[in-house]
């Protein structure tokens, strides 16, 4: 069987963690992880939580607010993902919401929920260990606006990181010829089957 190379963005990379805690490197050549915390909530030794100051409370009022006005919750996050000192495009950002709402709010309550309470930090070195790993992070994020990259390179030596500077929250819509550029390196690189 083919082997694939996991790509996940922002939650879509807590999930290929999960993934890969379940069910293993079988048939997994490589992961991308785009612009994701291994944790989401500040706790005293952990500085990196989403928007920079996310804690317990914090979350809860997020997850309560997705249900409460799920249209302005969505056009709040959506803006809120582009680079720091810029101003989206009406064009993606109206298309990005209008996605965006297609979802269920009660189901996005309940995946925020879900994923605020996770803790990667002590996970994450297992499931990527000997597995070629490329970080990819958007040095404007406003979603992650501390030293996350660093921390992630410092943590996971073996691994790869990008850091793109003219990115937020969203490097391959920002700067998507590098972004694409970018993964098919790291991709064509590892074409060996993994062990």
């Amino acid at each position: 069987m083919t082997e694939a190379t996991l790509l996940g963005w922002s939650l879509g990379a807590t999930v290929a963690y999960a993934y890969l805690e379940r069910f293993g490197r079988k048939h997994v050549r490589a992961l991308v992880s785009v612009d994701q915390s291994p944790r989401l909530v500040l706790d005293r030794d952990w500085p990196h939580a989403a928007f920079g100051a996310l804690d317990e409370d914090g979350a809860r009022d997020l997850a309560r607010g997705v249900t409460a006005d799920f249209a302005a919750f969505t056009a709040n996050l959506v803006g809120g993902s582009f680079a720091a000192g810029t101003e989206p495009a009406a064009e993606p950002h109206g298309l990005l919401v209008s996605e965006a709402l297609r979802c269920d709010p009660v189901a996005v309550r309940s995946l925020l929920a879900d994923v605020t309470g996770q803790d990667w930090r002590e996970r994450l070195p297992l499931v990527t260990s000997s597995l070629p790993t490329l970080f990819l992070h958007g040095a404007r994020s406003r979603v992650y606006p501390t030293a996350l990259g660093r921390w992630l390179g410092d943590t996971l030596p073996s691994a790869r990181l990008e850091v793109f500077d003219s990115s937020g929250h969203l490097p391959f819509l920002e700067e998507p010829e590098r972004f694409l550029r970018t993964v098919r390196a790291f991709t064509a690189h590892d074409k060996e089957p993994t062990p």
